[in-house]
């Protein structure tokens, strides 16, 4: 059962390029979701940068 490493990597291409779009498009809600859910009230521009940028140190 041999695959072809081409197919493999189309395939891996498409599957990133819907996850970061689908990531780029929720990021400007952000702001909206801490204000509004969280009730992050101060500081918001900071804690949604530090937000949006945490998941490259993970």
């Amino acid at each position: 059962m041999s695959f072809s490493w081409k197919r493999n990597l189309v395939v891996l291409w498409i599957g990133v390029f819907f996850c970061s779009t689908a990531y780029s498009l929720s990021i400007p809600f952000l702001p909206l979701f801490m204000y509004n859910t969280l009730g992050v009230r101060e500081h918001l521009e900071a804690w949604s940068g530090v937000s949006f940028e945490c998941w490259k140190v993970f």
